[in-house]
């Protein structure tokens, strides 16, 4: 459950009766005050004053399990699934319900071939990155593997260029 520290005491955070009991993985407190709760297993939480959202896959956020959360300079949300990546829009109007705007599908395997460059083995890098090439084209491919240098690190994105050209042929 979500607790918060409320005049000297630490007590339950006083979320809807309809929400039950959540997994949190992770948090994040918007530039407006809501609160966005990572869930394990239900997707995505949105508590505002008077107000409480879920997003699930239902309701067209790419997965249930939420590995983070982060705003960015437009007021935005991303969120990253087990699935894929989704952005809610900034608010328009107050109490405003977001939409759920999920990425196009070459955008979505990039993402996912890049979760697989970061933590998977040589074969499973093969398999994304023969996947990737269905949708994506070779020169945003190449320039993944290039970028992956950045944030997974040397030995990683030179085995997914060994993979890639094993794959091309090149």
């Amino acid at each position: 459950g979500i607790r918060r520290f409320v005049g000297g005491r630490i007590e339950a955070h006083p979320l809807s009766a309809a929400m039950g009991q959540l997994r949190s993985q992770n948090l994040l407190r918007d530039r407006d005050g809501g609160l966005w709760i990572g869930t394990a297993d239900r997707g995505l939480v949105h508590v505002r004053p008077g107000r409480t959202d879920g997003f699930a896959q239902p309701d067209g956020l790419s997965g249930n399990y939420v590995h983070g959360v982060f705003e960015d300079r437009e007021g935005n949300i991303w969120v990253a699934t087990s699935d894929g990546l989704d952005r809610f829009l900034q608010l328009a109007e107050a109490g405003a319900t977001p939409d759920v705007n999920v990425l196009d599908d070459a955008t979505r395997q990039l993402v996912r071939t890049a979760a697989v460059i970061a933590a998977g083995d040589e074969l499973a890098i093969r398999a994304a990155l023969a996947n990737a090439s269905t949708t994506v084209s070779t020169e945003w491919i190449e320039e993944l593997i290039l970028q992956s240098y950045l944030f997974c690190g040397f030995p990683r994105s030179l085995n997914a260029m060994r993979e890639w050209r094993r794959l091309t042929g090149e």
